[in-house]
Formats: C-alpha cells, structure tokens, sequence
C-alpha cells in the first residue's frame, strides 16, 4: 500500500512523522511526502522540517514535477479562482498515475485550504482514497453570528473524504450538522498532538510575589489574511503596550513569513525579547518557564491545559472567529486589550486543584490520536486477493473481444471528463472499464476538463487515436473555444470522437437554460459527426432525435465490489420501501414524500426510507416526516439496508440507467419504476416489478400496493441484470464499440500476404525503398535484408514507440519474424 502525506507546513510534517514512527504502522505501508507550492521560502520551510526529523522519505514538489506549462498557469493566475483551476490541473497530471488503484491511500490536513482544496477536488474526480486529520482547533465561534463566512477552516471536511479523524464529538457534530457528513465516516481519534491530552486534574498554585512571566503566542493573522493588515497592526501594538508591564516573551508562529515577521516587529518596537522557531510545537520544557500565556484562538490553549498553566484568551476586535466558552478554571476570558492587565493578573493567581470539569473533553477526547490514526490506516488495506482477481481476470473469451482488442493495440485513447471519482455517476462506468482492461498493453490518458489549461488539453488531443468525451459535464467546464479547438484538431488528423453522454432530458434542459449557447453549439456542430454513446435505449432514441448519426448503447455497470445480498426468509410485518440515491428534484423526492403521506394517511403501516446525501438539487423541495432521510451511507451500508427490503421505489422522474435498481434486482428485489426511466422496460418484459405511466403518487401508491400484495409473483433472474450491467458484460461492449470506432477510422487498408493480415500493424507505408519506384537502399549492417525486413524497419522507423513495441510482440507469437 501506498501511503501520500500531502503536508502545507512543517506542523502537518511533524504529525506525519509521529504517524510512520508509531509502533502499530503497518510495516507493508510506503510513505511519500507531496508538496504543492510555488513558494520557495513555503517550500524550504516544509522540506527543512523533514530534514530537521532525520526521516529518509521520498518528498515530491507536485509544482517541480509538472511540466512548465502547467507551472506557468499557476504562476501567471490573475485572482484565486484561475489559480485554484490552475493547481487542479496540475495535481490532476501528477495523481492521474494512481487511477483505479486501491492500495493508494493519500492523507491531508486542511481540504479548505486552496492547495489542499485543489488536491481534495483531483481525489474525488480520480476516485483516489482520502483521509482527512484534524491537526488544529477547528470548533470556533464567531462575534457577528456569520462564521461561515469568516472562519476560512468552516469548510473543513466539506469535501466528504472517505475517512475523517476528529479530535473530539464536538467536531463531529459540527461536521454533520454544516456539511451533512456521513457519521460513519467520521472517526474520533483524539488529539494528533500527543502533547495536548489533557490531564483529568487541574493542579495550579497562584504565583508568588514577582513579576509575571508571560508567553505571548501570535499566530499568522497577516499571512493566512485573517484581518486587515493596518488594523491588525494597530492591534498588535495595543496588545504589546498592556503587556509591557509585564516579563514578556512574544512567540511569533512558525509559519510566519519574513515581511510579516518585520512588520510586527517594527509595531512593538524593542518591548520584548521576539521568539522565532521553525517548530510548531511548544515544548512541555519552554511553556514550563512561564506563568501565564496569552492567545486569541491558538490551538496552544490546549498546551496551556495540558501542563496546567493558566492562558488569557484574548477576543480581539480585529478577527471575527474566536475560542468558544470552555468551562475550565485555568482558562481566562479577556473582551479588550485594555483588560489584558487585570486578566493576567487574575489568572497567575487562579488556585485550582481537582477534577477537570467535563466540558473539555467533547473537544478533545481521551484517545491516543496517533495510534487511533494509525489504526484507521491499517484498516484502510487494499482489496482482497478474490477482490483482486475479480477485477483483474483475462478477458479474451471470444473472437469478438479479440478482435477488438486487437484493432486498439498500440492507441491512445483520451479521455476527457468533469470527474473520474465514484462519488458521482459519470466518473464510475470509466473506471470499471479501465479495471476490466488492465493488464492489457492500452494506453489511456485522461484530462480533467477546467475552464483553462487549453494548452495540456491540446497536446493531449494531437497525440490521441481516438477522444472521449465523458458527459455534458465537460461541455459545462471546457471553453467553447477550446473545444472548438479539439474537434477541428481531431477533424484535421482523422481522429474520432465519442461523446458517452449521461445526462437526461431534465438535466439537458436544466443545462439549455445555464449554458444554452454552450449547449447548442455542442448538439449541432459536433454530435452529428461524433459518435454517441448511449447508457440506455430509450437515450440512444433520444440522442438520435437531437442529430446524432451513431449511436451505440453500452448501458453503465455497477461495478466488481457489488455482491447481490441474500434477502431475509422473513421481511416483518411493515414492509420497508427503500430509495437509494442522492436527494434531487429529479430523483422524485417531492413524489416519495407524496406517497409516503398518502400511505400514512390510508393507514398503511409502510416504512419509507431514502438513502443518499442531501444536495442544492433538493432546495425547496417537500420532504415528509413520514420518510426516514438517512443521508449519505456506504456500499456495506446499503447492501445491509437491501437485506431488509420488500420493494425498491424509484421516484425519479427521469433516469436513464439507475444502477440503483440494477443491485435491488439483482438482489431479487422487485422494483416499481416510472415508465420514463432506464430499466422500465427491462422490468416490464421480465416480470421483475411494477412500472406507472402516470407520474403521480397514488398512481405510484397502487403499484406498490400490487407488489407487496403479490410479491411470490415476481421472478428475477440476476444474470439477466447482469447482462446489462455486469462488469463483463459492460466492459465488452464498450471494448467493441471503440474497437469498431477505430476500424470505422482507419485509412485506406493495404493487404499484403508478407506481412501477416490479422495483425494491426497493416498500415504499410509506401515509401520508395522497397516498393518498385526507386532503388533500394542497402541494408545498415546488422540489419536482415529481404522485402518482409524492409518493410518492416520501415515501420519501425516512422511508428512511435508505443505501437512498434506490442506489434513486435504479435508479430513475433505469429512467427512472422
């Protein structure tokens, strides 16, 4: 297993080196560092602090690692956004290598952050696994109520990585309740920081008659842009004169860059000794030579409590976030800079001894975090060896499969896509089928559509043998002009295009009134001479009404991990109506709220339950108290939720293939859908449920009615849902339709009996040597001499590598050479 640390400062360095340096690491487990910064002085502050570790680990600068034109995008960015769609781009080409690979593992600190966001975003557009841990503080409160829109860590979490350590409940919760976090997703470990468990006892003495000795531990408020940078430094020097009366040492953070380092410093003047360290970690031995510190919503408070020294936590009028109210006797409030004296005063001479009030502990729980870390990651091992082999197995069977394989030895295939990820339904049929071509000699590139990196995409484009595009969603990302600028590339070099489409008649129309120009100018200058792929018949129908002139359906998969559940013998007495996707007007979540009202009210002692996250797809929609929303829930989860279900209720108004219905039949669970969706007619002509031609609820009531009341008169027989949605049966067909795409492509096809005619090598040049139009050439020494030899340096010559080598393998099984 591979294990990515993506760290932004040294302080996430430190933590990862705790975690590869604990007892439980899995030893099989190789770490690398990854770095994503332009920076130098982020850069050299970041690699210093694996030196200063004395850890032999391999660091990557993702930035170094790309190509120059990828760099300059970043560097050249005029404002956030183009820099955020520039570092996307770049992280994409670099993590891209990790494609469909289970035993990859990348671990971040901060997924709102522009650096981390931007690597959040490529992992869940690549479907690689993430493991976000909480490194700091992140339960603050906010002076104006608006801590959304002034805490730039609220957005902490919201990316929904499969796996997330929190230090305490208090931050669970908080991550459910702002970004609908799945609970089961969201582990709590305990502090990351060994050095900030808190003790269970408070143990302080008051200060003797001396004067105070105070830390004064400032954070980065000018580098992270916390506040205006004049008012803060007005600030800073309000706080320096209250504390001047005191033996004050000012500890600037770690990360605090030279420029803000001498402008702080020119604020206060000569008052105070200025601490700078390159480590983030306050020792148990320097926090020990002082009597009280002094903080606004530093995560060292936690420090403080842990070695029972009191700190004064100062609500400044600069900076809107702030430390919510702890009940603790060792922590002081303090509203001004004016009141710092008195409360300094106040809390040198606290005398508290006893146990600590239990408030604490919802923030940071009693747990080893390290270990509890560690442990997540040891379970976070990559498939089985039979989850292996039924992903990876040969897949020549037939001579049609063969044949195909063939006819794309030595491409490259391109595919360009909004998202790779399985979060999301367009990203996973291309997954499933790169999984089902491995191990094959396929090149295949993929390109993350932004609304930039023009340049990547046409380099990608003029080296590709055929381009897939993946959704309308790249038509919603791309410029108009830059795929304008891709089709007349492929159309000059006689490359085909295949647009797999995804999207239904309600999302098309959704998108004719957000891009409509955008829209247009894809359906009428580039579909009638793309060929389509379709993921039902009922949208291939619809594809050709819109001008496509090709079109093949090849259906989705729902993928090698799904095995069907066994049903229990006996479901109870109320029967479980089960929904699962995520929450949309259009997956019908104003009709399953209708008719679960509308069964309560007849006095049906039905349970509805849905299944699936919350989305702003769902904004201002109905939603019964009558359905159990259980938001978003894993694999396992659902197959457990299958085990216990009578009927399997599709509400949606428009779905071209839910695969959701595909593993509740293949489950044998009867379904009732609306005739306008994918396995309507499936279902229809196999007996395997109900279908309602009316899109009303008690139209949907009666059918449901009819399936419980009948339920020993629906037969399902899996395999036949396997046809269509099976790994094997999914991956063959999209095998044939590229093969076949490809073929339709070639130029003219030049026979010859020397040369073997099966292999896909027969695009002879017609140079003069060799062919009777002029003399030929003597042979290089070392070189066989002969028609068949010439012909084939001449291929060897004027072919790229990548399919000169697999031809040279067919060539030599065949023995023609």
């Amino acid at each position: 297993m591979r294990l990515l640390m993506f760290c932004e400062n040294a302080n996430q360095v430190h933590l990862c080196h705790d975690l590869v340096s604990s007892e439980f690491f899995p030893s099989h487990v190789e770490p690398e560092v990854l770095i994503l910064d332009w920076d130098k002085e982020t850069v050299a502050w970041v690699v210093g602090a694996v030196n200063s570790t004395g850890w032999e680990v391999s660091v990557t600068n993702v930035f170094d690692a790309s190509s120059p034109l990828l760099r300059k995008a970043v560097t050249s960015a005029q404002n956030p956004k183009d820099r955020k769609s520039a570092l996307v781009d770049l992280a994409f080409d670099y993590l891209k290598q990790y494609f469909g690979r289970a035993d990859v593992l990348l671990i971040q600190f901060n997924d709102a952050s522009v650096r981390g966001g931007s690597m959040a975003i490529v992992c869940r557009n690549t479907g690689l696994r993430r493991l976000l841990v909480q490194d700091g503080f992140l339960n603050f409160a906010s002076k104006t109520s608006n801590l959304a829109g002034t805490d730039q860590n609220y957005a902490w979490g919201a990316t929904q990585p499969e796996l997330v350590a929190v230090w305490g409940q208090a931050m669970k919760d908080a991550l459910v309740q702002r970004h609908n976090s799945n609970p089961s997703s969201v582990k709590i470990a305990g502090p990351a920081k060994r050095e900030i468990a808190v003790p269970r006892t408070v143990d302080h003495d008051p200060v003797g008659d001396r004067k105070i000795r105070v830390l004064w531990a400032d954070q980065a408020i000018l580098d992270q842009k916390k506040a205006p940078e004049a008012a803060w430094l007005q600030e800073f020097a309000d706080i320096a004169r209250q504390l001047s009366q005191f033996d004050t040492s000012l500890r600037l953070h770690p990360s605090t860059k030279e420029r803000s380092r001498a402008a702080l410093e020119q604020s206060v003047g000569e008052t105070f000794s200025v601490l700078m360290t390159g480590s983030p970690k306050i020792s148990e031995g320097e926090i020990q030579e002082y009597d009280v510190v002094v903080t606004y919503y530093s995560t060292v408070f936690l420090d403080c409590l842990a070695n029972n020294i009191p700190c004064v936590v100062l609500k400044t009028r600069s900076i809107d976030i702030e430390l919510p109210y702890i009940d603790h006797p060792l922590l002081v409030y303090c509203k001004t800079a004016e009141e710092l004296p008195a409360a300094v005063g106040s809390a040198a001479q606290v005398s508290a001894s006893g146990e600590t009030p239990p408030d604490i502990f919802s923030y940071v729980a009693e747990e080893d975090g390290i270990t509890s870390i560690v442990r997540l990651l040891a379970e976070a091992l990559p498939p089985t060896k039979e989850e292996k082999a039924a992903i990876i197995k040969p897949i020549v069977r037939d001579i049609e499969v063969y044949s195909n394989i063939r006819r794309l030895l030595g491409k490259r295939l391109l595919v360009i896509g909004g998202s790779f990820g399985n979060h999301i339904g367009v990203g996973k049929p291309i997954k499933v089928f790169v999984e089902y071509l491995r191990g094959l000699d396929l090149e295949i590139e993929f390109h993350l559509a932004t609304n930039g990196d023009r340049e990547n995409l046409l380099r990608k484009v003029a080296s590709s043998s055929l381009v897939l595009i993946n959704s309308f969603d790249v038509v919603r990302a791309l410029k108009e002009a830059d795929l304008q600028d891709v089709v007349a590339l492929c159309k000059m070099r006689s490359v085909p295009i295949v647009f797999y489409c995804h999207e239904t008649q309600f999302v098309f129309r959704r998108l004719l009134e957000d891009i409509g120009g955008k829209v247009d100018g894809f359906v009428n200058n580039v579909l009638p001479s793309a060929h389509a792929l379709a993921v039902s018949d009922r949208q291939a129908d619809w594809l050709g009404s819109l001008g496509a002139k090709s079109v093949r359906t090849v259906y989705n998969s729902i993928g090698p991990k799904f095995v069907p559940i066994e049903r229990k013998a006996s479901l109870g007495d109320k029967p479980l109506i089960l929904m699962v996707g995520t929450q949309q007007r259009r997956k019908g979540v104003e009709l399953f709220s209708h008719v679960a009202d509308l069964a309560k009210d007849r006095g049906l002692d039905w349970r509805f339950v849905w299944l699936g996250a919350y989305t702003k797809g769902a904004e201002g929609c109905y939603k019964s108290c009558a359905v159990e929303w259980m938001g978003y829930v894993s694999a396992e989860e659902v197959r457990h939720w299958l085990a216990k279900t009578a009927v399997f209720f599709l509400s949606s108004i428009d779905d071209p293939l839910p695969l959701g219905v595909g593993e509740a039949l293949m489950s044998g669970i009867p379904s009732v859908v609306y005739a306008e969706t994918g396995f309507s007619d499936f279902i229809t002509l196999h007996n395997a449920g109900e279908v309602f031609n009316i899109y009303e609820p008690h139209v949907a009531l009666d059918k449901l009615k009819a399936v419980l009341t009948r339920a020993e008169s629906y037969a399902i027989d899996a395999n036949l849902v396997r046809d269509i949605v099976g790994v094997d049966s999914f991956g063959k067909r999209m095998l044939v339709a590229l093969g076949e795409i490809v073929a339709g492509a070639s130029p003219d096809y030049v026979y010859s009996k020397t040369v073997s005619g099966p292999v896909a090598l027969h695009r002879i040049l017609k140079a003069k040597n060799g062919n009777g139009k002029g003399p030929a050439k003597a042979a290089p020494k070392g070189r066989k001499s002969g028609f068949k030899w010439t012909v084939l340096y001449a291929l060897e010559e004027k072919l790229p590598a990548f399919i000169v080598k697999p031809g040279e393998k067919v060539l030599k099984k065949l023995r023609v050479i």
